[in-house]
């Protein structure tokens, strides 16, 4: 989900770029219609509505990229905690298990003890 999320802020920057790019071009076209057609305000007003139209899809994108940041960056803090959660509870696991081995080998040396005590109890006495 984290690379889903990656993926789209990734296209949304690349988006981004493309229509700041677009922008300054029109931007540029717009200079050249504002000394060339000077008599022209048809033209002017339908480069200006479009420069303003890029502009509010600028906006939108750019809301849209700071969105999907600050979601990618909760998620990957929530996957660190997670991370983080999973490392105590595996020590945590490690420490209970190595407790009953070494509880086991402390029980097997003892019995082990007991039948040579037993085994030598047999011999003397037979």
């Amino acid at each position: 989900q984290l690379k889903v999320e990656s993926s789209k802020i990734n296209s949304l920057e690349e988006r981004t770029r493309e229509l700041q790019t677009l922008y300054e071009k029109e931007k540029c076209h717009n200079e050249q219609n504002n000394l060339e057609l000077d008599s022209c305000g048809v033209s002017l007003k339908k480069a200006k509505t479009h420069r303003e139209s890029l502009e509010k899809q600028l906006k939108v994108l750019v809301k849209e990229n700071k969105h999907f940041q600050r979601r990618l960056a909760t998620e990957m803090r929530e996957k660190m905690n997670l991370r983080a959660s999973l490392h105590l509870e595996r020590e945590s696991r490690n420490k209970a298990t190595q407790a009953r081995i070494d509880l086991l080998a402390e029980y097997l040396k003892e019995n082990e003890l007991k039948n040579q005590g037993n085994e030598l109890h047999r011999n003397k006495f037979p």
